[in-house]
């Protein structure tokens, strides 16, 4: 993860499958996420910020009142 994602709050939550550290990946047009660990992927999204955000939303804590 980039200083910058940190400033702007952008903090990658840890895997949802196994608790791994995630990094963000970036090719010429998408951004993504990925496990280190496990190789679990984010969806692609041309804009940086979004990738995070899919990243780390989590649909049980939206369940759980989280």
């Amino acid at each position: 993860m980039t200083d910058r994602t940190e400033r702007e709050g952008l903090a990658l939550k840890p895997c949802p499958f196994c608790g791994g550290d995630a990094q963000q990946c970036s090719g010429t047009y998408y951004y993504w996420c990925v496990c280190s660990e496990c190789g679990a992927e984010g969806p692609l999204d041309g804009n940086e910020g979004l990738a995070i955000a899919a990243w780390n939303r989590r649909p049980t804590e939206a369940l759980a009142g989280k």
